[in-house]
């Protein structure tokens, strides 16, 4: 399997150091912020149990990198189509790491019985949430923040998008999903009966549908807000 960590380590031996003038080593001037994109291929899960709140599956996403400076990769051609041409300031490679496609559809499929409205084999789109963060808002906004809650503002041109229901999810608000800051789904809903249930996660990019599965332990309350 290809490694999705890859961007996140380069990132971090790039940024970790500075020079004496207090600029980031490594740093180049660039026309785009975006410095590389993942052209999914392969997801997987790793849960996040937390007894006192509502279970978090955090989705890793890995493939194949396009970077500038490859020839005939494709790596302009998202560029331009995502409108990051015009940037002033510099970019330390590998340091802005982006999905290369937005999500077309995702979907929540489970195993078991979970309530009366989502019998074993059905989705549960409507009671699981999608949590992102993108640089499209700061790259669309001229390279500025756009007015948003502070809370909001990550750092490094990324945005929190919020949550959205997994039926809400569509290609013009998932663009440009940060490839180092993990997407995460969040239950709103604890099944009728407590105990571990399995599920499905379905993800496709530019028409690719991905799969992979994942397991789940409910027996708290979740706190729906």
């Amino acid at each position: 399997m290809k490694k999705y960590l890859f961007c996140l380590i380069a990132a971090m031996v790039f940024m970790g150091c500075s020079n004496e003038d207090g600029k980031i080593s490594g740093a180049e001037r660039s026309s785009h912020f975006i410095t590389h994109f993942v052209v999914v291929d392969n997801i997987e899960c790793s849960i996040g149990n937390n007894p006192f709140v509502a279970p978090v599956v955090y989705i890793r996403c890995g493939g194949k990198i396009l970077h500038d400076g490859q020839y005939g990769n494709g790596f302009t051609l998202l560029q331009e189509m995502y409108g990051d041409t015009s940037f002033t300031g510099s970019t330390v490679p590998f340091s802005n790491g982006a999905y290369a496609y937005p999500i077309d559809k995702i979907s929540v499929i489970t195993d078991n019985d979970f309530d009366a409205e989502h019998p074993a084999g059905t989705a549960i789109d409507d009671i699981v949430k999608l949590k992102f963060a993108s640089y499209e808002p700061f790259i669309s906004n001229g390279y500025q923040y756009p007015e948003v809650d502070e809370s909001a503002v990550l750092g490094g041109g990324l945005v929190s998008m919020g949550e959205f229901f997994l039926t809400e999810v569509n290609r013009e608000m998932s663009k440009l999903i940060s490839a180092k800051k993990s997407p995460s789904l969040k239950f709103m809903k604890e099944p009728d009966v407590a105990g571990v249930y399995s599920f499905s996660l379905q993800i496709t990019f530019n028409g690719e549908t991905l799969e992979t599965r994942f397991e789940l332990t409910f027996g708290n309350t979740v706190d729906e807000e």
